[in-house]
């Protein structure tokens, strides 16, 4: 996800919640919204890795293609 994306979901949240997000953030609060971000996203993929987990239909000692995959998303 690009750091204009981060930006962009931000104006929406805060205007779902009735807020103004600046036009020209200020550094530190993108550097916030990016490591929030980074936060998130690792345990998204976790949760859905996990889900891939107890679906698999793979030997305790082969690991399940899907979940790591997803795993991996966090190392592109």
């Amino acid at each position: 996800m690009s750091r204009g994306d981060v930006i962009r979901m931000a104006r929406e949240a805060a205007a779902i919640h009735g807020h103004t997000f600046r036009d020209v953030p200020q550094p530190e609060t993108i550097e916030f919204l990016e490591a929030f971000h980074s936060l998130v996203a690792a345990h998204e993929r976790e949760e859905c890795a996990k889900v891939a987990d107890r679906h698999s239909t793979c030997e305790n000692d082969t690991p399940n293609v899907l979940a790591v995959a997803i795993r991996a998303r966090g190392t592109q």
